[in-house]
């Protein structure tokens, strides 16, 4: 079948789920931003050529992006079109009346930009009932749409991971050194969304009683994560934080990232609102130890209660020291839910899955939630 994902093409889970229906045999198409990564895909850039002026919610940049992807989806002709999030293409698709079409929702589509105006809250809600299917990561988000938009078709697709590669991970060389293994990990970048700030202020607490501990920040190379190492940077300074004692991590292909959580020993996601990470998913499966924001949808991965932390920076420091102080504890329950997480996040499962929705709703057979 023909297949039309639109969304934010940098995204790995974007990404993921495109090589993955390429390497079945689909004809796959791209709407997005960024430069093409998959020559197999045949891509349609979205970026407007002259810069600042689009600016994604400003009103030029809102018309230049709908009347491109009007425009592409004319020329694919795709059988299916999935939208990687619905603000803002989820939206754009469902105004074209474009079909047949999926919606896979992020955290933020529901939880945080509905609430923004009561314009973008009508426009998610249209989306939504409009769509042949909406997609969730999780029960939470399922709920949370139910609620924003009920009656509409919704089905729990988890966004996976590729499983196959965890054999290679033993030949895989950590190309970092390192000179202590008490290495605790910040893996979802410098966004303010994750609170970084929270994890800086803490490792002045941590180090007084662990004085050889490692912090590792994992940040991207887009603009928020880019403005805010500057300032992350300046924190560090001022909290007079050895050089030692801290590193940013840059660029990782995804066999080193999983390599360098199998080495931590514990990792931390501490945002203030999320829906299912993929970060967590892979970080435990690899044996390292999470610290989590208490979040309704975090108790969908992490069932262990003492593992969850307010986002504060001496209460997270405290419990980063108790995580040390009763490790093994911690560990025996990291590898006691490892079959769980391997059967329930299988990337492969859920892509078949998928795969089978995108051919009922091709062929309109009749489709009940």
């Amino acid at each position: 079948m023909k297949i039309l994902f639109i969304g934010t093409n940098q995204s790995l889970i974007f990404r993921r789920w495109v090589d993955w229906f390429i390497n079945r045999g689909h004809t796959v198409g791209i709407i997005g931003k960024t430069k093409n990564y998959n020559s197999q895909a045949k891509f349609y850039d979205i970026s407007h050529p002259f810069g600042n002026v689009t600016q994604r919610t400003s009103p030029l940049g809102l018309a230049f992006q709908l009347i491109k992807i009007n425009r592409y989806i004319k020329n694919f002709k795709p059988d299916v079109i999935q939208c990687h999030s619905t603000f803002l293409y989820g939206i754009f698709v469902n105004l074209l009346k474009k079909k047949p079409n999926v919606i896979s929702v992020w955290g933020s589509d529901i939880l945080i930009n509905p609430k923004k105006s009561i314009i973008v809250k009508y426009l998610t809600k249209l989306a939504l009932r409009r769509a042949d299917l909406v997609t969730s990561e999780s029960h939470f988000i399922a709920n949370a749409c139910l609620a924003l938009a009920p009656k509409i078709k919704i089905e729990l697709i988890q966004f996976g991971v590729d499983f196959s590669v965890l054999e290679k991970i033993n030949n895989v060389e950590c190309k970092f050194k390192f000179s202590s293994d008490k290495l605790i990990l910040f893996p979802r970048g410098l966004d303010s969304t994750y609170n970084p700030e929270v994890f800086v202020e803490a490792i002045p607490h941590v180090l007084k009683i662990i004085p050889d501990a490692i912090f590792i920040f994992k940040y991207f190379n887009n603009n928020r994560n880019k403005n805010n190492l500057y300032t992350i940077k300046q924190k560090i300074n001022a909290l007079e934080i050895h050089p030692n004692n801290y590193m940013f991590i840059n660029e990782l292909s995804y066999l080193e990232l999983l390599k360098l959580y199998s080495i931590s020993r514990i990792f931390l996601s501490i945002p203030y609102s999320d829906s299912i990470s993929i970060t967590l998913v892979e970080g435990m499966i690899m044996g390292c130890i999470p610290i989590v924001s208490d979040l309704e949808v975090n108790h969908e991965i992490v069932e262990e209660n003492k593992l969850f932390v307010p986002v504060d920076p001496e209460k997270l420091a405290h419990k980063i020291m108790e995580v040390f102080s009763n490790y093994t504890y911690y560990q025996n329950y990291v590898l006691n839910s490892k079959r769980k997480l391997l059967d329930k996040f299988n990337q492969q499962t859920n892509m078949l899955k998928m795969e089978n929705l995108y051919s009922k709703i091709m062929n309109k057979t009749t489709y009940n939630a």
